[in-house]
Protein backbone atom coordinates (compact mmCIF):
# COMPACT_ATOMS: atom_id res chain seq x y z
CA UNK A 1 0.00 0.00 0.00
CA UNK A 2 2.72 2.50 0.98
CA UNK A 3 5.77 0.62 -0.30
CA UNK A 4 7.88 -1.05 2.37
CA UNK A 5 5.95 0.32 5.39
CA UNK A 6 2.41 0.01 6.68
CA UNK A 7 -0.04 2.93 6.75
CA UNK A 8 0.59 3.86 10.41
CA UNK A 9 4.37 3.95 9.93
CA UNK A 10 3.99 5.91 6.71
CA UNK A 11 1.74 8.49 8.39
CA UNK A 12 4.14 8.82 11.34
CA UNK A 13 7.15 9.28 9.03
CA UNK A 14 5.26 11.83 6.92
CA UNK A 15 4.23 13.79 10.03
CA UNK A 16 7.79 13.72 11.42
CA UNK A 17 9.25 14.91 8.12
CA UNK A 18 6.75 17.77 8.00
CA UNK A 19 7.44 18.76 11.61
CA UNK A 20 11.16 18.86 10.87
CA UNK A 21 10.61 20.83 7.67
CA UNK A 22 12.01 18.13 5.40
CA UNK A 23 9.89 19.08 2.44
CA UNK A 24 12.23 17.70 -0.18
CA UNK A 25 12.29 14.25 1.47
CA UNK A 26 8.50 14.26 1.42
CA UNK A 27 8.52 15.43 -2.20
CA UNK A 28 10.71 12.49 -3.18
CA UNK A 29 8.44 10.06 -1.36
CA UNK A 30 5.37 11.51 -3.09
CA UNK A 31 7.02 11.37 -6.52
CA UNK A 32 7.84 7.72 -5.83
CA UNK A 33 4.14 7.26 -5.09
CA UNK A 34 3.03 9.07 -8.26
CA UNK A 35 5.29 7.03 -10.55
CA UNK A 36 5.52 3.76 -8.61
CA UNK A 37 9.25 3.96 -7.87
CA UNK A 38 11.42 2.42 -5.15
CA UNK A 39 9.00 -0.33 -4.18
CA UNK A 40 5.91 1.87 -4.06
CA UNK A 41 2.79 1.04 -5.96
CA UNK A 42 1.89 3.84 -8.40
CA UNK A 43 -0.95 5.75 -6.79
CA UNK A 44 -1.16 9.35 -8.04
CA UNK A 45 -4.56 9.89 -6.39
CA UNK A 46 -3.10 8.97 -2.98
CA UNK A 47 -0.25 11.43 -3.57
CA UNK A 48 -2.76 14.22 -4.25
CA UNK A 49 -4.82 13.26 -1.19
CA UNK A 50 -1.67 13.31 0.96
CA UNK A 51 -0.71 16.78 -0.26
CA UNK A 52 -4.20 18.20 0.19
CA UNK A 53 -4.91 16.61 3.58
CA UNK A 54 -1.47 16.51 5.24
CA UNK A 55 0.63 19.26 3.67
CA UNK A 56 -1.52 22.09 2.31
CA UNK A 57 -3.47 22.49 5.50
CA UNK A 58 -3.14 26.29 5.39
CA UNK A 59 -1.97 29.13 3.16
CA UNK A 60 1.41 29.34 4.91
CA UNK A 61 2.12 25.70 4.01
CA UNK A 62 1.45 26.49 0.34
CA UNK A 63 4.03 29.29 0.43
CA UNK A 64 6.55 27.12 2.28
CA UNK A 65 6.20 24.11 -0.03
CA UNK A 66 5.21 25.42 -3.50
CA UNK A 67 6.87 22.45 -5.20
CA UNK A 68 4.10 20.15 -4.01
CA UNK A 69 1.85 21.82 -6.57
CA UNK A 70 4.28 20.51 -9.21
CA UNK A 71 3.99 17.03 -7.68
CA UNK A 72 0.20 17.32 -7.89
CA UNK A 73 0.61 18.40 -11.50
CA UNK A 74 2.65 15.27 -12.18
CA UNK A 75 -0.02 13.16 -10.47
CA UNK A 76 -2.84 14.72 -12.50
CA UNK A 77 -0.80 14.28 -15.70
CA UNK A 78 -0.27 10.61 -14.78
CA UNK A 79 -4.07 10.33 -14.43
CA UNK A 80 -4.48 11.98 -17.89
CA UNK A 81 -6.07 15.17 -16.50
CA UNK A 82 -4.13 17.78 -18.45
CA UNK A 83 -6.29 20.69 -17.28
CA UNK A 84 -5.78 20.03 -13.56
CA UNK A 85 -2.09 19.30 -14.17
CA UNK A 86 -1.64 22.66 -15.88
CA UNK A 87 -3.48 24.46 -13.05
CA UNK A 88 -1.15 22.88 -10.49
CA UNK A 89 2.01 23.71 -12.47
CA UNK A 90 0.80 27.29 -12.87
CA UNK A 91 0.13 27.58 -9.12
CA UNK A 92 3.63 26.27 -8.37
CA UNK A 93 5.12 28.85 -10.73
CA UNK A 94 2.97 31.63 -9.22
CA UNK A 95 4.29 30.69 -5.76
CA UNK A 96 7.89 30.93 -6.98
CA UNK A 97 8.71 27.34 -7.92
CA UNK A 98 9.82 28.14 -11.47
CA UNK A 99 11.16 24.64 -12.08
CA UNK A 100 7.53 23.64 -12.67
CA UNK A 101 7.63 25.46 -16.01
CA UNK A 102 9.46 22.50 -17.60
CA UNK A 103 6.78 20.08 -16.42
CA UNK A 104 4.10 22.50 -17.59
CA UNK A 105 5.47 22.67 -21.09
CA UNK A 106 5.84 18.86 -21.28
CA UNK A 107 2.20 18.58 -20.19
CA UNK A 108 1.17 21.02 -22.92
CA UNK A 109 2.90 19.17 -25.75
CA UNK A 110 2.73 15.53 -24.72
CA UNK A 111 -0.59 14.90 -23.02
CA UNK A 112 -3.01 12.39 -24.54
CA UNK A 113 -4.97 15.16 -26.25
CA UNK A 114 -2.01 17.30 -27.28
CA UNK A 115 -1.21 18.10 -30.86
CA UNK A 116 2.46 18.93 -31.24
CA UNK A 117 2.87 22.61 -31.99
CA UNK A 118 6.47 23.72 -32.59
CA UNK A 119 5.64 27.37 -31.84
CA UNK A 120 4.08 26.48 -28.47
CA UNK A 121 6.97 24.11 -27.73
CA UNK A 122 9.51 26.89 -28.30
CA UNK A 123 7.42 29.39 -26.34
CA UNK A 124 7.42 27.16 -23.24
CA UNK A 125 11.11 26.36 -23.62
CA UNK A 126 11.99 30.03 -23.82
CA UNK A 127 9.65 30.85 -20.92
CA UNK A 128 11.31 28.18 -18.79
CA UNK A 129 14.77 29.43 -19.69
CA UNK A 130 13.73 33.00 -18.84
CA UNK A 131 12.64 31.64 -15.44
CA UNK A 132 16.03 29.90 -15.06
CA UNK A 133 14.62 26.37 -15.21
CA UNK A 134 17.60 24.01 -15.70
CA UNK A 135 15.46 21.37 -17.44
CA UNK A 136 14.31 23.88 -20.06
CA UNK A 137 17.91 24.84 -20.86
CA UNK A 138 18.67 21.13 -21.33
CA UNK A 139 15.57 20.56 -23.50
CA UNK A 140 16.38 23.63 -25.61
CA UNK A 141 19.92 22.36 -26.14
CA UNK A 142 18.56 18.95 -27.14
CA UNK A 143 16.14 20.65 -29.52
CA UNK A 144 19.09 22.43 -31.14
CA UNK A 145 20.90 19.12 -31.55
CA UNK A 146 17.83 17.63 -33.21
CA UNK A 147 17.87 20.18 -36.04
CA UNK A 148 21.66 20.54 -36.31
CA UNK A 149 22.07 18.32 -39.40
CA UNK A 150 19.36 20.19 -41.29
CA UNK A 151 21.34 23.45 -41.31
CA UNK A 152 24.23 24.83 -43.35
CA UNK A 153 27.76 25.27 -41.91
CA UNK A 154 27.20 28.86 -40.70
CA UNK A 155 23.92 27.94 -39.04
CA UNK A 156 25.54 24.87 -37.48
CA UNK A 157 28.22 27.06 -35.88
CA UNK A 158 25.58 29.36 -34.37
CA UNK A 159 23.59 26.35 -33.14
CA UNK A 160 26.73 24.85 -31.60
CA UNK A 161 27.37 28.05 -29.63
CA UNK A 162 23.74 28.22 -28.46
CA UNK A 163 23.76 24.56 -27.44
CA UNK A 164 26.96 25.14 -25.46
CA UNK A 165 25.45 28.19 -23.71
CA UNK A 166 22.26 26.30 -22.85
CA UNK A 167 24.14 23.26 -21.54
CA UNK A 168 26.40 25.46 -19.40
CA UNK A 169 23.33 27.28 -18.02
CA UNK A 170 21.62 23.97 -17.27
CA UNK A 171 24.67 22.67 -15.38
CA UNK A 172 25.16 25.91 -13.46
CA UNK A 173 21.50 25.71 -12.36
CA UNK A 174 21.87 22.16 -11.13
CA UNK A 175 20.81 20.01 -14.08
CA UNK A 176 23.32 17.15 -13.74
CA UNK A 177 22.26 15.35 -16.93
CA UNK A 178 23.52 18.29 -19.00
CA UNK A 179 27.09 17.70 -17.79
CA UNK A 180 27.49 14.58 -19.92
Amino acid sequence: YYGSVNKETYDRLMDTALEKGSGMAIRKQLLDMVYGLHGMKANPKKAIDTIVNKIYINEEAEKTYPYFYAVMGDAYRKMDNETKADECYEKAIDLGYFEASASRFVNKISGPNAEFNREMFNFFLDFGCDEKDPDCFLYRAMEGMHFYDQKNAAQQQAITEKIKEDLEAAVSLGQGRAAF
